[in-house]
């Protein structure tokens, strides 16, 4: 069961159910780049390594690493994902190159988590990103061909994503991939 916590909020709050965000585990992180930037004019892609401490795996606290490169395609934000090690993760279940997850926008991240349970779709990865927010990752493999994510996060890292995406928006297709950096305020 997750708590509700309301100092964090959902990329597109408003819009509960909308997809948001398509994540892809990659055996190459800088080729899946350069393939995306090329074949789709996503990006820039903002780039950044993530500590998967504090995260729970099928009950099971987890430890690993993962390299991630985010870049927005029109309004979906496109989730690059490289474990950095075979540590047992959500990211490393099922490993194959692909389409991993959906993020769908939330209102109230416990209530969508106890919905999909009640119609047999465990939880079965949850836990703080720190400084950042949360996530939960609910199993659709069966129905779907890959998870769902609700995460909320903090004020300024929703900040940072807005304006990851108006850089979208004005880009020349120079400086392709930035480092990841969160405003402070």
């Amino acid at each position: 069961m997750i708590a509700a916590d309301l100092r964090l909020r959902s990329i597109a709050a408003d819009r509960p159910g909308a997809v948001v965000q398509l994540g892809y585990v990659v055996d190459n992180i800088d080729s899946a780049m350069a393939r995306w930037l090329r074949w789709t004019m996503a990006g820039p892609f903002y780039r950044a390594r993530f500590d998967l401490t504090g995260q729970i795996y099928h009950g099971h606290p987890v430890t690993g690493a993962i390299d991630v490169a985010i870049g927005w395609r029109d309004d979906i934000l496109i989730e690059l994902i490289q474990p950095e090690d075979v540590a047992p993760s959500i990211y490393t279940e099922n490993r194959r190159p692909g389409l991993h997850h959906i993020m769908l926008a939330t209102a109230d991240l416990a209530a969508d988590v106890a919905l999909q349970e009640a119609e047999g779709n465990a939880m079965i990865a949850h836990g703080d990103v720190p400084g950042f927010g949360r996530a939960a990752f609910v199993d659709t493999m069966a129905e779907l061909g890959h998870y769902l994510e609700y995460g909320e996060w903090t004020e300024p890292v929703l900040s940072t994503i807005a304006g990851f995406r108006d850089a979208h928006r004005g880009w020349d297709g120079r400086e392709p991939v930035r480092p990841y950096v969160v405003n402070a305020a």
